[in-house]
Parts: C-alpha cells; structure tokens; sequence
C-alpha cells in the first residue's frame, strides 16, 4: 500500500503538470547553481513527460515492495538517504546548465541499497533481486 501510495502521487503530479500547464519541471535539480538546489526536494517526484514516469514505474514498485519487507521504518530511512545524497550528488556533478528531474534517483539508490544489504547479510536472494533488476531496468 505505501509504495502504491507513493506511485500513486507521482501519477498524480504529473497529470497536474500536464493538465495546468504549470511546468512543474522547472522546479528540478540544477547543477551547481543556488536556485538548482531546490530541486533536491522535487525532482524525484517530477518526471518529463508520461514516457518518463512510466519507465520508473515498475522499478519503483517492485524495488519499493522489496525494500519494505525490512519495515516501513528502514524503507523510509533508506529513502530520506538516497532523496538527500543523491540529489546533493546530481547537483554537484550533473551537467551545468542541465536540469534533472524523475525517481530515478530512488530507483537506483534503492537498488545500489538491496545490492549492497545483499553482500553484507551473504543472503543470496536479496543480491539476486537487486542484480536482476539491474540487468532489467539499466540496460
């Protein structure tokens, strides 16, 4: 239910985006720059376009349901790291004068995460997981 939810808003805000006009993009991240920072908040929850948000949409769902099998509580918490850090790092090095936005940034911090909790906890399911999605959804 939480990451439906999740998705669910994210269905939600870019048909806002569309329907208004409103060009919500905008509001991503924007390398280096201090008006770019605000983006570290939005740009997971931004995407270009329907094609873009569809393309996240199963990794979210099926990462997001396999992270919170360890508990809402660790999924939210790995989930405030990897919006944080991630966004700071696409900030720090994405191409000046580009703007990043869409889940993405979750997608693969929540795969670098089980890929990682994998190799720590030797459970070879959990590294199988997370390295076919890999395979899946970064080719």
């Amino acid at each position: 239910m939480v990451i439906g939810g999740f998705v669910a808003v994210l269905y939600v805000i870019e048909a806002v985006d569309v329907a208004s006009g409103l060009a919500l993009d905008r509001h991503g991240i924007g390398p280096r720059s201090v008006d770019g920072l605000q983006g570290v908040a939005f740009a997971p929850l931004l995407h270009h376009g329907w094609d873009h948000l569809f393309a996240n949409t199963v990794p979210l769902l099926v990462l997001g349901f396999v992270l919170l099998l360890s508990g809402i509580g660790r999924g939210l918490a790995v989930t405030a790291v990897v919006w944080i850090i991630g966004g700071l790092g696409t900030w720090l090095t994405g191409e000046t004068a580009s703007l990043h936005v869409g889940a993405s940034i979750i997608v693969f911090g929540w795969l670098s995460y089980l890929i990682v909790r994998g190799v720590f906890a030797r459970d070879l399911g959990q590294l199988l997981v997370g390295v076919l999605v890999l395979l899946v959804y970064g080719s």
